[in-house]
């Protein structure tokens, strides 16, 4: 998986790697569904794509 060239502070990385550990995922799943749910939530995404493709609307 490709990563983003950003950086994100350590203690946004340590809550992901929280959260996939809580809900048994990998960190990639972790990631994409926090930030799918984010993007949803701050009406930038609407959802409608269920898988984890790389089709953009």
């Amino acid at each position: 998986m490709a990563r983003p060239s950003v950086e994100i502070p350590y203690h946004i990385i340590g809550g992901v790697k929280d959260y996939a550990e809580k809900h048994d995922l990998s960190r990639d799943e972790a990631h994409t569904k926090l930030l799918r749910e984010g993007l949803i939530a701050d009406g930038i995404f609407n959802g409608d794509i269920s898988d984890d493709s790389d089709t953009t609307e």
